[in-house]
């Protein structure tokens, strides 16, 4: 029930037509207008409030991720270094196994060169061993085919290079932190603007009922004069005496509207112009002219000046209404963008978390590849080794088969 009476209440001020007939209510009204402006003024200043603690932590959160790409990054260039340097060892390593071949290689062809030699002089003395020529060249053949099929293999995995990797990364938070700053301080600033234009309109308004006040003090003091008031301009002077008390009375409302220190600044000028209509009213009390009392000063208002008093009301309200509802739509769209930021940046922070799992994942298989790459760097040392001990094995054989022809073609011609 009191809601509905509120509600009631609420709808019979909604608008200014009737503001001639009860200047109390409007005066009520006027005063939950002030209440509604302070709540969104209150509202506007927690949600920038609001607005700069999500742009604080959303700054804190973007700077740990951005600690953790930082991190990621150096992990990142060290294992290019190590990837760079395990290429390195690996070219050198191949180049020295194909040192190594052509080598034994060349040792070859000249150990097989050397039979040659021996078995041809063998030939044109007549030895038997001249018998065991084409065996002989058979094997040195399955050997030269054996090592150019080695060549053939080396040769194809000399071109597989390893690929380099390198991540880019961007400084996203500073990025945020400084949009979010810059989206809160636009809001802030806006929100100032906003206020100074509606404090202007009401110093202008006060402005100018000052000015009316005074204006009208100055024609009742040229109409009191030395000699005192004329009995034609009492009820002039009368009438304009509460037209500026009702000018005061309505600067006096206006001024709760203002801060602490505009309000003590025209609290002192309301109470300079009403101690300049008091002084007045004593004026013309010692003359012997007596001033209507409050309610008849009311009356006396809305009859002299009842037009210009309701078609001021009725503006001034009518502005204050709109004023409202500008105010009204601005912090509507202050929540959108808002919201619009908070979505943005939970997109981007999404984002940011899949590349953090994709880096992630992207580590463990480098990870995976220098641990392969470390196993093939062992597995071809020991396949070098390997190689080299069957050279050497080759070599050897080859010098011990030299060294039974020479032999034996010396015990045949011995005997």
């Amino acid at each position: 029930m009191d809601k509905q009476k509120q509600k009631k209440k609420n709808k019979k001020w909604k608008t200014f037509g009737d503001i001639g007939k009860n200047e109390e209510g409007a005066i009520l009204y006027g005063r939950h207008m002030q209440d509604q402006q302070h709540e969104l003024a209150d509202r506007g200043i927690e949600i920038i409030t609001e607005t700069k603690e999500v742009a604080r932590n959303t700054a804190e959160r973007v700077h740990e991720q951005t600690v953790q790409l930082k991190k990621i990054d150096n992990n990142l260039s060290e294992i290019d270094n190590e990837l760079s340097r395990a290429t390195r060892i690996m070219r050198r390593i191949g180049r020295r196994v194909m040192t190594d071949k052509y080598v034994m290689c060349l040792l070859v062809l000249v150990l097989i060169a050397v039979v040659i030699a021996v078995l041809l002089a063998l030939e044109k003395r007549g030895n038997f061993f001249f018998l065991q020529l084409h065996m002989i060249c058979f094997i040195c053949v399955c050997k030269m085919l054996s090592v150019v099929v080695k060549h053939i293999c080396l040769f194809f995995l000399k071109n597989v290079d390893n690929s380099k990797v390198r991540i880019l990364l961007q400084n996203l938070s500073t990025v945020s932190i400084l949009y979010l700053l810059t989206i809160a301080e636009e809001l802030k600033q806006s929100q100032l603007i906003k206020y100074n234009i509606f404090y202007s309109k009401i110093f202008a308004d006060m402005q100018h009922m000052e000015d009316e006040v005074k204006k009208v003090v100055v024609e009742i003091r040229s109409q009191c004069g030395p000699s005192g008031v004329r009995e034609g301009d009492i009820n002039v002077v009368k009438s304009k005496i509460a037209f500026a008390k009702n000018k005061i009375k309505m600067m006096n409302i206006e001024k709760r509207q203002l801060d602490a220190n505009s309000s003590r600044k025209w609290s002192q000028i309301i109470q300079d112009l009403r101690d300049q209509v008091t002084d007045i009213e004593s004026t013309l009390n010692w003359q012997g002219i007596k001033t209507d009392t409050e309610e008849t000063n009311l009356n006396s208002l809305m009859c002299v000046f009842k037009k210009k008093a309701e078609e001021d009301a009725i503006n001034y309200g009518r502005s204050q209404q709109d004023l409202q509802h500008k105010l009204a739509e601005d912090g509507l769209e202050m929540m959108a963008s808002m919201q619009d930021i908070a979505v943005d940046t939970t997109q981007k922070m999404k984002e940011q978390t899949e590349k953090l799992v994709d880096i992630g994942k992207t580590l463990d298989e480098t990870e995976n590849e220098l641990g392969r790459a470390t196993r093939i760097i062992k597995r071809m040392g020991r396949k070098m080794l390997t190689d080299k001990y069957i050279m050497v094995l080759i070599f050897l054989v080859f010098l011990g088969i030299i060294a039974i022809i020479v032999l034996s073609a010396l015990k045949n011609k011995i005997h």
